[in-house]
């Protein structure tokens, strides 16, 4: 029975090289495009960086509220809780808020129940922010998060966020640059 299963994993292999010569495709076409956050915040366009550096400016203007940059989102969290999430997505940004979702479903804002994703389940409210308009709603749902726990806010001020990170961006992106050449030299 063993033959049989080498018989068919070989006519398998033998056709998927056919199919990848055929339609001349490369691995690195077929290979996942995983960049880390600070990779789409680095040429974003206009309304994206301004979009950007008003709600991470409104975020932590409330006391004791520190971010923390992983590669998929921005986390933005006080005393190990979770409060909102920032999330590049194409042309826009994603945000995520720990309120309940059932609370907001149906009404007015245009937000996504996010509960049953495993790493956004302390924040499972999502908005997409692609306007001034919802720059504006956005605001509003973060007073609604800062207010559950009674979370003070101090002046906001008008920096710009973007060009802070700009240096830690460029060496993620040399070190990304930099994995993925010695990734491809082992091969």
């Amino acid at each position: 029975m063993n033959k049989d299963k080498d018989y068919v994993v070989e006519e398998i292999e033998e056709t998927v090289v056919e199919t990848v010569e055929q339609n001349d495709i490369s691995y690195e076409d077929t290979k996942p495009n995983k960049r880390p956050f600070l990779y789409y915040l680095y040429e974003p366009t206009g309304t994206l960086k301004t979009q950007y550096n008003i709600l991470k400016g409104v975020i932590l203007s409330y006391r004791g509220i520190n971010s923390r940059i992983s590669s998929n989102y921005e986390n933005f969290t006080a005393h190990r809780k979770s409060y909102i999430k920032l999330k590049v997505a194409g042309n826009h940004l994603n945000v995520y808020f720990a309120l309940n979702p059932e609370d907001y479903l149906g009404g007015i804002l245009p937000v996504k129940d996010y509960s049953h994703v495993k790493k956004f389940a302390d924040t499972p409210l999502m908005m997409k922010v692609k306007s001034n308009l919802s720059v504006r709603r956005a605001i509003e749902l973060i007073a609604n998060t800062m207010d559950l726990d009674l979370i003070r806010q101090d002046e906001v001020y008008d920096l710009d966020y973007y060009e802070i990170g700009r240096e830690d961006a460029e060496l993620l992106l040399k070190d990304f640059v930099y994995e993925a050449d010695n990734y491809e030299e082992e091969e």
